[in-house]
This record gives C-alpha cells, sequence and structure tokens, in this order.
C-alpha cells in the first residue's frame, strides 16, 4: 500500500469508530420507548418519500444494536411489489 491509501485506509476506520460512538452515546440517552418511536418516525418519512417516488428495487439493511430499525419500511416496500434487497 502507498502512504496515500494506507492514510485513507486510516481515516475510514477513525470515522467508523466515531460514527458507532456516536450511535451508542445517543442510544445510551434514549429509553426504549424513545428509541421505538423515532425508527417509527424514520420509517414514517421513507414510506412517504417511497410512496411517490419510481424506485422499484430498495437497498436495506438489517439493525444492529444501535441503529435505527427500519424493518418495517422494508416490509412495507415489499408489500408494494418492490424488490428488497439486503446484504449478506
Amino acid at each position: 500500500s502507498t502512504p496515500k491509501n494506507l492514510a485513507n485506509k486510516t481515516m475510514t476506520l477513525t470515522q467508523r469508530f466515531t460514527k458507532q460512538a456516536y450511535r451508542e452515546t445517543i442510544y445510551k440517552r434514549l429509553s426504549l420507548l424513545e428509541w421505538v418511536t423515532i425508527s417509527a418516525q424514520i420509517c414514517q418519512q421513507l414510506i412517504d418519500f417511497f410512496h411517490r417516488s419510481s424506485f422499484n428495487i430498495i437497498a436495506g439493511y438489517s439493525p444492529h444494536q444501535f441503529e435505527p430499525d427500519i424493518r418495517s419500511f422494508l416490509d412495507s416496500c415489499h408489500q408494494e411489489g418492490r424488490v428488497v434487497c439486503l446484504p449478506v
């Protein structure tokens, strides 16, 4: 690896660590009910946006700890006949 490539990899690792630490801090500050409410609000905003769009293929994720749960949005897309893709 060249020094430039090594620097880019280091920045990426630092950014990931910072993002994870930020998620953990937010998660610890919120009650379970608040976390569920926020996830539901995110899902509703996604549903509203995609309901008006012509996108037929949606890429999503299965939430891990400290991530919003968007499974109800993905279920809604699937029920509408859209293709829902998840990473393997």
